[in-house]
């Protein structure tokens, strides 16, 4: 969930469900709170304050938390701006996958999928993951079902099994990784997973459904209790 767009208020909110809804064997729950280096002041904080306004006591046992301050990529003179043109290969790219936060928060493990405010499911955690690595949205599909699609996924088998996207080496034409270029890591793997479908002759990804606003906030909605 993205700080940058999300309300606090219905990150608190979700906190809450998990939690209440699910045990420590069923759901884990992490928070990763970035601070910027002039002030150092994590939203962590202003989250935990809401949840107790609202829920009580907030669950430190259930959420887990990392804190780091962020440092801009032309901070450090390996990763300035003149160094990267964007025209790196695919094959440097998918080579150190997993590793593109390390320069500025430090060495970080991500998560495995990232559930999108309207219930699109990716089986990545980066913002900018491609479509091909979507499988399913969860108000209409149910996470079972996105679960099976994902596991039946030869071509993320690889990348689980190979630690990021160097587990498609060899799967898709050397040709064409070393040759490609493009400006990141989120680029790469959507190239890397179209040529993948391209060469097992599976069709296209296309772009998983969006629920519209006015059903997904009946979907959120608590239900009215009703008179005992």
């Amino acid at each position: 969930m993205g700080e940058q767009t999300m309300p606090l208020e219905w990150v608190a909110r979700i906190l809450h469900h998990a939690v209440t809804h699910y045990s420590h064997r069923d759901l884990n729950v992490a928070v990763s709170s970035l601070a910027g280096p002039a002030d150092r002041n994590h939203k962590i904080y202003q989250l935990i304050d809401m949840y107790e306004k609202a829920y009580g006591t907030f669950p430190h046992d259930r959420v887990h938390s990392t804190m780091r301050v962020y440092l801009d990529n032309d901070r450090l003179p390996a990763q300035r701006k003149g160094d990267r043109p964007g025209h790196t290969t695919v094959k440097r790219w998918m080579d150190a996958c997993f590793d593109c936060f390390a320069p500025t928060v430090g060495t970080y493990i991500l998560p495995s999928a990232l559930l999108k405010q309207d219930g699109r499911w990716y089986a990545c955690a980066s913002f900018d993951v491609p479509e091909s690595l979507g499988f399913g949205n969860l108000f209409t599909d149910g996470l079972r079902t996105i679960l099976e699609r994902a596991n039946d996924s030869s071509c993320l088998q690889m990348i689980a099994q190979g630690g990021g996207l160097r587990g498609l080496h060899g799967t898709v034409p050397e040709e064409f990784t070393t040759t490609r270029t493009c400006g990141g890591f989120c680029a790469s793997c959507s190239l890397l997973s179209d040529k993948y479908r391209e060469v097992n002759g599976m069709s296209p990804a296309e772009p998983l459904p969006v629920v519209p606003t006015d059903a997904l906030m009946t979907r959120l909605r608590p239900a009215t209790p009703t008179a005992p």
